[in-house]
Order: structure tokens, then sequence, then C-alpha cells
């Protein structure tokens, strides 16, 4: 096992990268943290783990071909939740440019520029078994770490495509489009199509005015006195009940 132990290592300049949104946007990797969820990678995935990092010192609990051991300074930069101690450099999947004429089943199109956001619904919708993810231009990365450790380590489950602005999806012939809206249909009363697409609400802005006249309009019940929901929750409530109408056979 070769040893690192100096800042100043290529490849560990490279590794510290994967830990910020610049970095990660250049890099062909992510860096994954947690010793269950680096297991079922090994697992499910073993050809797409470049190499494992240990913590110098500690027993490594895994086999790989490639494994560094570094300094207890060098580790902690990289693990930035202290899930130690055991970290995976794994390759990212290449996005395929997403193809509007493909309608099948649920698509779910996220511009979310908040990893936390972007995790925690990568998480819901893995529950309810979204497995289509459109990354809008403005959408954050789902490999980003903080968007990782909310998740769960439920990344693995979706295909991830390269889709447009949220701006330019105005000029897209999309006949299954729905969005939330304060105005819209009542979800509990609402019958989804099998096949959809779910355009989720950028943070701040929201949906577009003009998106909004054109699609089908969704709205969540909820008491008078609380404004909106939090775009990731709302998105997971309208995956939750396409999951019930469509793809719970219990």
């Amino acid at each position: 096992m070769e040893k690192i132990s100096s800042e100043t290592n290529k490849k560990f300049k490279y590794w510290l990268s994967l830990t910020e949104s610049r970095g990660l946007k250049k890099s062909e990797h992510f860096l994954l943290s947690g010793e269950s969820f680096i297991q079922e990678f090994l697992k499910e995935q073993a050809e797409n783990v470049d190499c494992l990092l240990f913590l110098e010192g500690s027993e490594p609990k895994f086999q790989h071909r490639k494994c560094y051991s570094l300094d207890k300074k060098l580790f902690q930069s990289l693990d930035l939740f202290g899930t130690g101690p055991v970290l995976a450099v794994i390759k990212k999947p290449e996005l395929d440019s997403w193809n509007q004429q493909e309608t099948e089943g649920l698509q779910v199109l996220l511009p979310l520029g908040d990893p936390q956001n972007m995790g925690s619904f990568l998480r819901n919708a893995a529950a309810f078994g979204v497995d289509k993810i459109i990354l809008l231009k403005e959408a954050c990365s789902p490999f980003h770490p903080k968007a990782l450790r909310a998740a769960a380590g439920n990344i693995r489950h979706f295909s991830f495509f390269q889709g447009p602005s949220i701006r330019e999806i105005k000029d897209l012939e999309l006949p299954q489009l729905f969005c939330l809206d304060m105005k819209g249909k009542d979800l509990s009363d609402l019958r989804l199509p099998k096949d959809l697409c779910l355009l989720v609400g950028e943070e701040g802005p929201g949906i577009p005015l003009e998106i909004r006249n054109k699609a089908n309009t969704i709205s969540i019940p909820m008491l008078n006195n609380v404004e909106s929901l939090n775009a990731s929750f709302s998105a997971s409530l309208v995956s939750y009940e396409y999951f019930k109408q469509h793809l719970n056979q219990n």
C-alpha cells in the first residue's frame, strides 16, 4: 500500500479537488465516504471504484488493487464529515444528453443548485422508484460530497442525463410536462399519467411564469400560514404519488 504524507503530492491534490464544486466539474471521479456505502459500491460496481484511501494506521476492511494510506491531516482534509477510516475514489458516469423524445415513465428535471437539497431529493426518489434524472444547467453536481451524504449512498440507483437550462424548457414540446404551482390541481385528486416529465422549481426563483402557463400544474394542499414547501420535498411528494399510482404492486 502506497503511503502519502505530503500536501504537494499530485494524487492528493487531485483528490482534494473532488471536495469542491469547481474540481468536481473538471474531474472524472468523485469521493465517497461511509464504509457501508463503499462496500455496496464494491459489490455492485467494483469496476467503477478507482482506488481506496485509508487513514494511516487503520486496518483495511476491503480489498482493492489500488490502495493508499494517508496521514491523519491529509485524510481529514478529504473526509469532510469525519466518517473514516476509508474513502473511495469512484469514476463518474458519463452523462448522455437528454433525449426529450423518449418519454417513457417518470423523468424528473432538476435545477437544484444546493447539494443538500439535491441529495435529499435523490434519497427520497430512490425509495419511490425514480430512476431517470435530468440535470438541468442550473443543477449542482449530484456527486458533491454534501449531496452524496444527504443521498445516503443511493446515488448508484439513477441514470443521469444532461439537460438544458430551465429557461429553455418552454421551447420544448413536452406534452406531459408537470410542475408545482399554488393554483394547480390538487395532487391528492390527480391521476398522474404513466409517462410524464416533472419539472422541479429552482430554489428561490421557482418555475418561470412562461412555463407554468404552458405546463400541467400541481398543487399540494397545506395550511394557509405556510407560504411554500421546499422544492426537493415537494418533488418527493409528487414522486411518492406517482409510486402509489403506478409502481406499488402491494
